[in-house]
């Protein structure tokens, strides 16, 4: 399972968030600044991010996105999904559920199950904080 370029810019930009927001709204253009991507990318990202109840925004001038929550409450999992939707692996090419002419004897399809809870485990297992510190300001 890979995890998209806007899930990695996400990550980056909530870990950014995460370290210097200090309960002060930080603007999008702070953030794309740090992390190099444009501004326009990381706006569509964090209104995704935000439509996920992770972080919400502030207008005007003083205004920016915070965290809405601690960032060990913000999982992978969550970030992912929010950007990319359901992380799903161990997903069978022969078809879906019943549509596959195996699935009534699937030899695999234990296995392929169970690689996809383990792997949505990890993704849950790790959080914001774990990602966030290498942007601290000085």
């Amino acid at each position: 399972m890979e995890i998209s370029k806007a899930s990695v810019t996400a990550i980056h930009g909530l870990a950014y968030l995460a370290d210097n927001s200090d309960r002060s709204p930080v603007d999008v253009s702070v953030i794309a600044k740090e992390l190099g991507v444009s501004q326009g990318y990381l706006a569509k990202i964090f209104q995704r991010i935000a439509r996920s109840h992770m972080v919400y925004s502030r207008r005007g001038p003083q205004g920016g996105y915070l965290l809405a929550s601690e960032p060990e409450k913000i999982s992978l999992l969550d970030i992912v999904e929010a950007i990319d939707g359901p992380v799903v692996t161990g997903r069978c090419e022969l078809g879906p559920g019943e549509q596959c002419r195996l699935f009534q004897r699937c030899k695999i399809r234990r296995q392929l199950d169970k690689i996809k809870e383990q792997t949505r485990e990890l993704y849950r297992s790790i959080t914001l904080d774990m990602f966030s510190r290498q942007f601290k300001r000085a």
